[in-house]
Formats: C-alpha cells, structure tokens, sequence
C-alpha cells in the first residue's frame, strides 16, 4: 500500500524533479568548493605543480610539503590569509629578524641597509641553554642622531691577558688560548714547534672582547711557539708579542674539573651589556650576557622620515595585484627561522651554526645553497624531502664535511 503506483505520472515527475535539484545543488557546491580551493592553493595547474610533482616522490618527503602546508615555512607566522582581495592594496610590516643561534657570551650584529633618519623599534631576546629567556628592547632608535658613532681611528685592537690552558687529550692534543681585546675584533692563533709558525687556526669572525681560540693536532713534548692575532670591523690588526707552552704535562678530560659554562660567568642570567653603535650607515649592536645564550634581534621601521614614501624593503606585503603571495617570508627567514618553529635550537644538540657567513678558509660548493651568502638549513638539508634520511644534501659523512672543509 506504501509503494508508488507506476500509472501515477504527476508524483513521479515532482520526486524526479527534487532528485535533479538536489543533485545539481551538490554538483554545483562541489565545483564552486574546488574552484576556492584553487584559487588559494599554492600547488595547482598554475602555480608548482611541476614542483609538487617531482619532489612528491622524494623517499623521505617532508610532511609540511606532502600535505601542501606551504605556509607553515613560507609564511609570516601570523599570516591568515591567501586571498587575492586581501593582498590588493594592501601594505603590511613586519619585523626583520635576525637569528644567531650559538651559545656565546656575546654577540655583535651589524644591521645593513636602514635609512639613517627613519625611527626603529629593535627587541633582542636572549635566552641560556635551560630556555631561560631575557629581552632588551630598544624603542624609537634613530641611527642618525646615536651618539655612539665608531670611526676608523686606523689603531689595531689593544690585545692584553693572553692566556694558554692546560694541554688536555681528549680526540687531539690541544689547548685553549685566550685573550682580551679593548675593541670587539676576530680571532685566530698562529702557532708552530718554531718562531716561523707553521701554522694557524681559521679566523673566527664573530667580533668580540673576550677571545678564545683552541689550538688542535699537538705533539706531546714539544715546546710550541705562539701569537694571537684580532681585527677590528675595520681591518685594523693587531698581533700579541711571542708567547710559548709545553706539551710535557698532559692531563685528560676527567683529571680537570670542567666548568659549568651556565654559572662559570655568573649564577644570574642576565644582560651585562646592550650598546648601540653607529658604523658608516650601518647600525651595530653589541650584546654581553652573564651566560653564554643564543640570540634573536627583532627590528621594525616605526617611523618614515619626514616626507619620504614607504621603501618596497621594509615591505612584507604588496600591492601589486599580479602577485598574491601575502606576508611572504624573505628566503634566508623561511631556510632558518621557519626551520625552528618545529627544530628549536635547544633541541638539536649538536648541530652546524646557520645565520653566518663561511670563512676564507672555507669554500661552500654549488651543490650546497646559501641564501645570500649566509650559511642556513636548506644549506645541507633539502627543504622539501629528498633521496637521503633527514633530507639531506649528501650523505652524512666524512664526506659532507670535507665538501667545505678542505683537510678535514
């Protein structure tokens, strides 16, 4: 009694007529849905799908780039949407970062490119090895008027309490030399069984007061002839009088009671120093904490000069309606800083510094990208995935090493 009567033509037609409707409406919500989802899409017929395409296959694919997470690493932090209508006519700041993630106790940075009458607002957040953190903010900078401004005064860098250590066996015989500087300067050590010194250390380019240099590949027994040399931001050099050790007292690592470097400088974390320092049109800050920590300086233009435009520099966003990439993180940010959103520093262990520039004695080969001339992540791990474990360039070895290290 329930069953439609075959003969009964007009209901027939009315239930077929909701049946086509109902299916036009999912068809319809299906296409609009796939066309939104284009359109937003960074992977599409338009847009890296030959990209996608290749390094999809990779053994090792990294997870953000398989699920098409595109914004998770190229993306401001903040960023929320892709839309093209929110990107036209629109101009967004945001803050330059700058990373460097060694434990030290200080740290110089040289802020290139700022326009010397614009206003700043610089955050710099240190934090210790137990993720501790302190910030220093400096608001309202204006390079033009700081009073700190440092000139080539042509004098080499005052080096005074050199220092050589015990000789310890631990891989090699070594020693560390330390020493002090007046100025924040480089550091490296020239050092042989004679006054010809037959050899040196690379320089270390992180500019310093406090230096520390150790001398591996010793002989036991032997008496060493040794320097110190420190170059100021300038190039002005200074080289210590002739100093000499002993190889003949050997210790091991366990017959010296090795200092914890987190209270070896004090049992407070603090700032002990935070000095802003004009050089040129550069701008320089100079950081010395009571610990050794890593560091993050935040910088944002607050300000324009009078009567100047907006810079395209400073700008994140555009507003050019042919490009729809909103809050675009800038290539040496997305191959660092994205990486430490899900990598932090402090979880890594050992790991190779990124944020630097490689030495003289150092030749980075093609088949390692920098960004910028600065050594990052993507440096030695493939961004998107890649034929090895940990997405590496080349296989972890020996060989990776030696690829910019000549005579490893």
């Amino acid at each position: 009694m329930f069953g439609l009567r075959i003969f009964d033509w007009n209901k027939l037609i009315k239930i077929l007529a909701v049946f086509g409707l109902v299916v036009g409406a999912v068809f319809c919500s299906m296409v609009f849905s796939e066309d939104d989802s284009t359109e937003i899409s960074c992977v599409s017929e338009s847009c890296h799908l030959d990209m996608y395409n290749d390094d999809a296959s990779s053994p090792y694919p990294h997870s953000p780039f398989i699920e098409k997470q595109c914004g998770e690493c190229h993306l401001e932090a903040d960023a929320t949407s892709n839309s093209v209508s929110d990107v036209v006519s629109k101009v967004v700041i945001q803050p330059v970062v700058i990373t460097c993630p060694d434990y030290l106790v200080e740290h110089t940075v040289v802020i290139k490119g700022l326009v010397p009458e614009a206003k700043f607002d610089i955050n710099v957040t240190m934090q210790n090895k137990l993720g501790n953190k302190v910030i220093k903010q400096f608001n309202a900078i204006v390079p033009a008027n700081e009073q700190d401004v440092r000139l080539n005064d042509e004098r080499a860098p005052e080096i005074s309490e050199v220092k050589a250590g015990p000789i310890l066996r631990g891989v090699f015989l070594e020693t560390t030399i330390t020493w002090e500087t007046d100025e924040v300067s480089t550091s490296a050590v020239e050092f042989g069984v004679s006054e010809q010194y037959d050899n040196i250390t690379p320089e270390d380019g992180l500019l310093v007061k406090h230096h520390s240099v150790t001398v591996y590949g010793l002989e036991e027994n032997k008496n060493y002839y040794f320097r110190v040399k420190s170059e100021d931001i300038f190039g002005n050099k200074g080289v210590s009088e002739d100093l000499e050790f002993s190889t003949g007292k050997v210790l091991s690592e366990s017959d010296v009671e090795l200092e914890d470097t987190d209270v070896g400088y004090g049992s407070e974390f603090n700032i002990r120093k935070a000095e802003i320092f004009v050089v040129g049109s550069d701008l320089g800050l100079y950081l010395e904490a009571t610990v050794p920590t890593s560091l993050r300086v935040e910088y944002i233009k607050v300000e324009e000069p009078q009567g100047e435009e907006l810079e395209q520099d400073w700008v994140t966003g555009t507003t050019d309606s042919e490009d729809v990439h909103d809050e675009l993180r800038e290539r040496k940010e997305w191959a660092i800083d994205a990486c430490y959103r899900c990598h932090p520093p402090e979880e890594l262990g050992l790991s190779h510094p990124v944020g630097i520039e490689p030495k003289d004695t150092t030749t980075i080969p093609e088949d390692l990208p920098m960004e910028d001339g600065v050594i990052t992540c993507v440096t030695c791990h493939k961004p998107h995935g890649g034929d090895m474990k940990y997405f590496a360039q080349k296989e972890i070895t020996k060989e990776i090493c030696i690829s910019c290290h000549l005579g490893y």
